[in-house]
């Protein structure tokens, strides 16, 4: 799971401050809506192998903060193209 770790830690690093707009060119949000899509995909897949309820929670909050993040990409698309 350092793997998913790490990712999230690179994309948090990437995040600009609530306060800076988001710019991001239409290739590169593409591929971060697909890689958002990979990290729910390979979170779900990792909560449903576990079965340690302290596993369980955190399985739980790696998917929620994916789907949050897809969620997140799919409404910045949707806006950039209004």
């Amino acid at each position: 799971m350092h793997m998913a770790w790490s990712r999230v830690t690179n994309w948090l690093a990437r995040v600009p401050p609530a306060s800076e707009p988001v710019t991001v060119d239409e290739e590169s949000l593409d591929e971060l809506v697909w890689q958002a899509r990979r990290d729910v995909e390979a979170a779900r897949s990792y909560f449903e192998s576990v079965s340690d309820p302290e596993l369980v929670d955190y399985a739980c909050y790696l998917l929620e903060a994916a789907q949050k993040r897809y969620s997140y990409l799919l409404r910045l698309i949707r806006s950039q193209e209004s």
